[in-house]
């Protein structure tokens, strides 16, 4: 068994590794089913869901959002406590892997400040 922080969730962190370790080829078949499913955008984001109600799962007891099993699918590790799934297009919605990153809740705020900031350059006009 690999490591794990001591505040980690012991429920969480086993069924993360038991589906690593003995449910790797239906996971993933799950994530490909739902790639297959999703409707691919301009930008190139796969979309499932919208973005204030991205599409969710019921998988082996555990219940997410399908953006989360696919980020953690490819990263190949546990969820540690204050890690999140940021979605570097700032796309709720997607689940495009190329799109997905593993990082903190602090990092994934400050992907939408600059979002925004990016935002109000691009409408900023000279009178």
């Amino acid at each position: 068994m690999e490591w794990l922080p001591a505040d980690m969730s012991d429920t969480s962190a086993e069924w993360w590794l038991d589906t690593f370790d003995n449910h790797a080829e239906a996971l993933e078949q799950k994530v490909q089913s739902y790639l297959s499913q999703a409707r691919v955008t301009s930008q190139g984001c796969r979309e499932l869901g919208t973005q204030q109600c991205p599409a969710r799962v019921q998988w082996r007891g555990q219940r997410m959002r399908v953006y989360q099993l696919i980020a953690w699918a490819e990263a190949g590790q546990v969820p540690l406590p204050k890690t999140v799934v940021r979605h570097l297009c700032n796309n709720r919605a997607c689940i495009n892997q190329q799109h997905l990153a593993i990082g903190t809740l602090a990092q994934n705020l400050f992907d939408q400040r600059q979002k925004r900031s990016d935002e109000i350059n691009l409408n900023w006009t000279h009178r």
